[in-house]
């Protein structure tokens, strides 16, 4: 797979970017952007993208933990 030229935007090595939600894919520059990543699904209540092991009832969906 050809890797599109890189942004400047988002981590280099791994074409992804910081989010308050988590990290994700670059939109701008990785190759499979339009892909949802593995961890994620989305909630059928609320339609939200959430983390896959969260299974509360939609408007306490868990916050996503931000290391330091």
């Amino acid at each position: 797979m050809d890797m599109p030229a890189w942004c400047g935007q988002c981590h280099k090595a791994t074409r992804h970017q910081d989010t308050p939600q988590g990290p994700r894919r670059c939109k701008a520059c990785h190759p499979l952007a339009a892909q949802r990543l593995g961890q994620f699904r989305t909630c059928p209540a609320c339609l939200a993208l959430i983390h896959d092991w969260d299974r509360r009832p939609c408007g306490n969906h868990e916050p996503t933990a931000r290391a330091s």
